[in-house]
């Protein structure tokens, strides 16, 4: 019997999906109609950027000192002639000038180039064959160009080729495994892979089964995911970026950055997905997660007097409100970066966090709520070693917003809590022999510089860094900036200095120096550490490029117009006299944050609610996030305070619009308002 209902079941459930499908898209309203077109054709656009960047390309760089005519020859079976060839028109002289020519989608035989159809200086560098990567040297560069006739003095010589063309007509070739590149062009061309397309479609099933409801919800969110994702494709990546792909790729992993994020995108990759929809899931969560946050102060903050309605609408404004240029917020969630990660995760830790003080902990979707919470604050501890220092403040949330009732089992899960702190991180380390390369050094011989270049007086106190400086050190030195020390031009210190990770001489030195000069040390500290509070207008603000490398990531050129414009209105804000302030300093956030904390305090000594005690914890999350970098300072940039500050923008966004429209009429919700 249960197997012949089993085979009915089959055979008729796909009869009943159509039969709802066409029930449901007949009870579309027109305007339900336009919101699925405009997401439907979003998602099309996807689709076909992932198959338009599958294209061979030449790629190099090239000046000259005359202007010409270039010209590429491929050879397909019929030699070279004129029909198998490229032309680019170069009116740029003495100036480098990147060029590129497409190649067919077919074998080819052989490659020509003709580098300029005048008598010329010419020269030539980071020669590159790209098919949405970029294949390294050792299979396709420079080394690989060769002259062939009327070109004299050539010479190769730190990766530039430099000749003089003796007449109209000078011809290169190109000395590659042609039978490699033919293989490499079948496979491109020849299979597809569905993995866009199924997970596109994946998306649209997640967001019929829940109704139009939902998508009405987000359809603005996917809509401005989708738009910022063909602009920045496939991302922006540095080359702290690169590293963590690179671990991925080769499963090689280390603690330089926490390793969790590159074991985890390796799992992606072996899924069959790529690291660009990294950026589209960054992106969504992102989005999604500002939302959600607004939502939730919207609710808190207004006593939940305002209707539903009233909340999608202000948090969808809201939101656009934080992606213009105005900040560089969206710079960052198109970035590959562990500070975009931790971004996320606050800003839905902490829409979490208002949503649980505001829930009935019978209601069972509140458990769901608070293992999700408890969750993120594992996820925090793991992406950024600084964020240990709110270990404390996350054991108060686990006690305070349990739904265990007995005090025991509250202070039993705290404990159980700790243990997962302490335990998974070396867990890990040890399932994925995770080499320990972390640069704790770094911020050490930082520190102990800036304190000779403070105190020269105390060389004799600290011999093993003063062996090491170079006589430029207190000229060149910078506070909060390590790359002077190492990858600076004319570095401060000797090569051999912060070689090594577990180098003892330095870390023993730093001790004994933190011991017998403790105000010195905090001192030097505090000027490392408000480099990055953009009082002093010197850091760096957001990346806008991909950083060279072998891995196959390179821009597109479609919207290179696009990504020029919104890099140009963020940097007009950044060296403004008024916005900077509101935009690009973190100092601004931190005083505010520190005000709302100081008076919540003073609140609670005469009204000590849960409530109360909720939003006071709340707010130590990003003003101990905050602190944390005055233990250590990694560098100089806008990006390690991104996520304390994307947070607390969002939740102020949503206080002053309830301000600013407290004097507009509201609709009054039916649901109770929370009691303290």
């Amino acid at each position: 019997m249960m197997p012949y209902l089993a085979e009915n079941y089959i055979h008729t459930m796909p009869f009943k999906l159509t039969k709802k499908l066409m029930q449901h898209v007949a009870s579309l309203t027109w305007t339900e109609w336009i919101l699925y077109s405009i997401l439907g054709l979003a998602l099309l656009a996807v689709v076909l950027l992932d198959y338009t960047e599958d294209n061979f390309r030449l790629k190099f760089e090239m000046r000259t000192s005359e202007e010409g005519r270039l010209q590429v020859y491929y050879d397909i079976g019929n030699n070279f002639n004129f029909e198998d060839s490229k032309e680019w028109n170069s009116g740029v002289v003495d100036e480098w000038e990147t060029i590129y020519f497409d190649l067919p989608k077919t074998q080819i035989k052989n490659l020509r180039l003709d580098p300029i159809d005048n008598l010329a200086k010419i020269e030539i560098r980071n020669v590159e064959l790209i098919n949405g990567i970029a294949y390294s040297e050792e299979l396709f560069g420079i080394k690989h160009l060769y002259p062939f006739r009327d070109i004299t003095d050539f010479q190769l010589s730190d990766g530039v080729a430099s000749f003089n063309s003796t007449t109209g007509d000078p011809i290169m070739g190109f000395d590659i495994d042609y039978e490699w590149l033919a293989a490499e062009i079948q496979t491109l061309y020849d299979k597809r892979n569905p993995k866009t397309i199924l997970s596109l479609i994946a998306l649209v099933v997640l967001l019929y089964i829940p109704g139009i409801a939902l998508l009405r919800d987000y359809a603005v969110y996917l809509g401005l995911a989708v738009f910022f994702y063909i602009v920045f494709y496939p991302g922006i990546h540095s080359p702290d970026s690169l590293n963590q792909y690179q671990q991925a790729l080769y499963e090689n992993f280390s603690n330089w950055h926490p390793p969790v994020m590159a074991i985890l995108l390796s799992y992606w990759l072996k899924a069959g997905l790529e690291l660009p929809h990294v950026i589209f899931a960054q992106l969504i969560l992102g989005l999604l997660g500002c939302r959600y946050l607004i939502i939730r102060a919207l609710d808190i903050f207004s006593n939940r007097s305002w209707s539903a309605s009233q909340v999608r609408v202000a948090s969808v404004i809201l939101s656009f409100i934080l992606l213009l240029p105005l900040t560089p917020n969206i710079f960052y969630w198109v970035t590959f970066w562990k500070d975009v990660w931790i971004a996320i995760v606050f800003v839905w830790m902490c829409g979490l966090i208002l949503h649980l003080l505001c829930s009935d902990r019978c209601n069972s979707s509140y458990w769901v709520r608070f293992i999700a919470l408890l969750c993120l604050f594992q996820a925090s501890l793991l992406l950024r070693h600084n964020a240990i220092v709110l270990l404390p403040v996350f054991l108060g949330l686990v006690y305070l917003l349990s739904p265990l009732t007995p005090r025991v089992y509250k202070i039993a899960l705290m404990g159980a809590n700790l243990a997962c702190f302490m335990l998974i991180g070396p867990l890990i380390d040890k399932a994925y022999d995770v080499k320990d390369l972390h640069p704790r050094n770094q911020v050490m011989a930082l520190e102990l510089v800036g304190i000779l270049v403070v105190r020269p007086e105390l060389k004799s106190e600290i011999p093993y860094t003063a062996s090491m400086l170079n006589d430029n050190y207190r000229e060149d030195f910078r506070w909060g900036e390590y790359s002077r020390l190492r990858w600076y031009k004319e570095p401060i210190v000797k090569r051999a200095y912060i070689n090594d990770s577990k180098d003892k001489a330095l870390s023993d030195e730093y001790f004994r120096t933190a011991f017998r000069y403790p105000l010195t040390l905090i001192s030097v500290k505090f000027r490392n550490y408000f480099q990055n509070l953009g009082i002093v207008r010197n850091y760096r603000w957001h990346e806008s490029v991909i950083f060279r490398n072998d891995m196959g990531l390179i821009e597109n050129r479609s919207f290179v117009d696009s990504r020029t414009y919104l890099d140009g209105k963020t940097n007009q804000v950044y060296h403004h006299p008024i916005l900077k302030w509101v935009s690009s300093a973190h100092f601004v956030y931190l005083i505010l944050n520190l005000c709302i904390v100081t008076g919540l305090l003073i609140r609670m000594v005469s009204e000590p609610t849960k409530i109360l005690w909720g939003l006071f914890m709340l707010w130590l999350i990003p003003l101990g996030f905050y602190l944390s970098y005055i233990l250590a300072t990694p560098g100089i940039g806008y990006r390690f305070m991104f996520a304390s500050t994307i947070s607390i923008q969002c939740m102020l966004l949503s206080w002053i619009s309830l301000r600013i429209l407290k004097f507009i009429p509201l609709k009054k919700r039916t649901t109770p308002k929370v009691s303290a």
